[in-house]
């Protein structure tokens, strides 16, 4: 609640910096406790036809259909504020370097 309150205040972008810091509740089902990167929703578009630079007439659209992008999210142990705990973070920030595992 106190992130959301707080995220309505600031601009989007900056939100989503901020974040991290303020994260102290029980993190949502498929979001990304780092960045906070959610479910999009989409078009799934379905074409016919030949492409004009392939000798074709050209592609028509014959379908349009709503779909979801879902992050890829992995669970992670991971070292917070000198304790370990379980995370979920997508690949892009563990690729990132936001993530340091803990030494066995």
């Amino acid at each position: 609640m106190r992130v959301a309150l707080f995220c309505a205040a600031l601009s989007r972008e900056r939100c989503r910096d901020d974040r991290p810091a303020l994260w102290n509740e029980a993190p949502m089902a498929r979001v990304c406790e780092l960045c906070g990167k959610s479910t999009q929703f989409g078009n799934k578009v379905s074409l016919r036809g030949k492409a004009k630079y392939l000798g074709g007439v050209g592609t028509k659209i014959t379908g349009k259909v709503r779909r979801t992008f879902k992050p890829n999210l992995q669970r992670v142990r991971a070292q917070v504020n000198g304790t370990v705990r379980r995370m979920k973070v997508c690949t892009s920030c563990i690729r990132a370097g936001k993530v340091t595992k803990p030494v066995a």
